[in-house]
């Protein structure tokens, strides 16, 4: 236990996360726990988590893949790490173009009297529904590859399209894109698919250069559009604009200041 204090200490998570095999967990937590209790500097949240998803991805190729020097218990603690930071990116991981293990997931007792392509398609659906909620930000799934499989999920892409997006830009070598039109172009989209998926991809452009060019072309040519961050469709910004517009009703100067009058 003093290996883990003196690692703690110098590393200051800010969380510690503890999957859920069994008893062997709440002795482990107690245990943390006290440890925690003992630093004064910072002090961590300590997180119980189910470790289904966890166990699965550090017994597949995918983990060998991603991290081929890791062992499996190596494998597992990424997958909880990646789950506290992200839930659904690590569940979509479950699920790919070439294979599903989203089925071997113990959602309820009686599931295995459930077809197998009867409840992957449920629960297909509900990843669907929950990536339209909340939406995704591409800049960030695009620069991370173990990200890549909530494109699938994005409403209007599906498998295939979504592994064809990933792999056309990393032909083209695009590391980041400014706008949903630019997007668009640098995939050559059909109208219908644009307008399918747009709203539920967000452009956040921090950090990104704002003059210079990439292998998409030259960066003047696509502006950053603010609403391209929100989950507002293209084909409604104009409205947005004149609702902004039309709640600024006069700034006036009073007192040696600039007064913003709000509707």
């Amino acid at each position: 236990m003093e290996q883990l204090k003196e690692f703690i200490q110098k590393h200051r998570p800010a969380a510690i996360v503890l999957g859920t095999p069994g008893l062997d967990a709440v002795h482990l937590e107690r245990d943390v726990r006290s440890i925690v209790d003992g630093i004064h500097e910072f002090r961590p949240s300590v997180i119980f988590l189910d470790d289904e998803v966890a166990v699965l991805y550090s017994k597949s190729e995918r983990a060998k893949k991603e991290f081929p020097d890791f062992p499996p218990l190596l494998h597992y603690c990424v997958s909880l790490g990646r789950r506290l930071l992200d839930p659904l990116i690590e569940f979509s991981g479950l699920a790919s173009y070439t294979s599903n293990e989203l089925v071997y997931l113990r959602l309820h007792p009686l599931q295995s009297n459930v077809p197998s392509d009867i409840l992957t398609a449920y629960l297909e659906r509900s990843l669907v529904n929950i990536t339209a909620a909340v939406g995704i930000d591409f800049n960030r799934v695009l620069s991370h590859p173990h990200m890549h499989s909530i494109l699938a999920f994005v409403p209007g892409l599906g498998y295939r399209r979504s592994y064809e997006m990933v792999q056309h830009l990393g032909e083209l070598r695009v590391p980041f894109v400014r706008s949903r039109v630019q997007l668009s172009k640098l995939l050559s989209m059909h109208r219908s698919v644009y307008e399918n998926c747009a709203g539920f991809i967000k452009i956040d452009t921090t950090g990104i250069p704002v003059t210079g060019k990439n292998r998409g072309g030259q960066l003047e040519d696509y502006p950053i559009d603010v609403l391209d961050r929100t989950r507002i469709h293209p084909e409604n910004y104009e409205y947005a604009r004149r609702m902004a517009a039309d709640a600024i009703e006069r700034v006036f100067f009073y007192c040696g200041c600039y007064v913003l009058t709000v509707a």
